[in-house]
Order: structure tokens, then sequence, then C-alpha cells
């Protein structure tokens, strides 16, 4: 089944489209090739992303520990599989964490520095 993949570099925000193939399971589109399938690493997506643009990369310019790419899968109109939200889900969740994260910091260390000065000066 004919399908198009729209794969977004998260880095720079930029998206391209490829023509790809899946498998039809019972009639329907089955996405796993690319929600958990080899195509869902992202060493596959930076090559597709590259040869969206008739780039050739080398396989070594690539890693699969990156998380650079999204993808959206559309059969037509329809969008049968996304992974867009996960990953800015996830990526919202350690922005805020970290966040949080150095307000407590910035809200702690002054008293703990007052105390640290407290315990010089009694002795």
């Amino acid at each position: 089944m004919q399908a198009v993949a729209k794969i977004k570099d998260i880095r720079t925000g930029e998206i391209r489209l490829c023509e790809t193939k899946i498998r039809e399971t019972n009639g329907l589109p089955d996405p796993y090739i690319w929600s958990d399938g080899n195509y869902a690493c992202d060493c596959n997506m930076y090559l597709f992303f590259e040869r969206a643009i008739g780039n050739e990369p080398d396989d070594d310019e690539c890693s699969c520990l990156t998380d650079f790419y999204q993808v959206e899968l559309f059969v037509g109109e329809e969008l049968i599989y996304s992974d867009y939200s996960e990953t800015e889900l996830a990526n919202m969740l350690v922005n805020t964490i970290g966040i949080i994260l150095i307000v407590l910091l910035l809200l702690l260390l002054p008293p703990m520095i007052t105390v640290v000065q407290l315990l010089i000066l009694t002795r």
C-alpha cells in the first residue's frame, strides 16, 4: 500500500515528505514498520529524510540513539500514524522537570548558604 511519510527534523523544524510502502493487514494500512519496526529507528529516518530531497547519505553519518526525527504517516489524506505528540509531550515533560529543579535549587540555595555561614561563625 502506498503511503507518504512526513518526517520532521526536530533540531531545525524542517519537514520533508517521502513516498513509502506499508503493509496492509486485514485490508487496513499497517504502520508497524514506521511505529515500531525498522523505519522507526532514527538512523533510518535520517536516510529517508535525506533521500526525500535527492541526497544519498552515508550510512555512517547517522545514529540510532539520537531521537532527532518525528514522523506522521498518511494514506491519501488520512493520518494513520503519528509520533509527533508522543515525542513533543516527552520533551515538554523533561523541560518542565528541568525548570522545576532549577527553581527549587535557586530557592533552596540561599538558605543553605546562610546556614553554612552561621555554622562557620559559631565555631
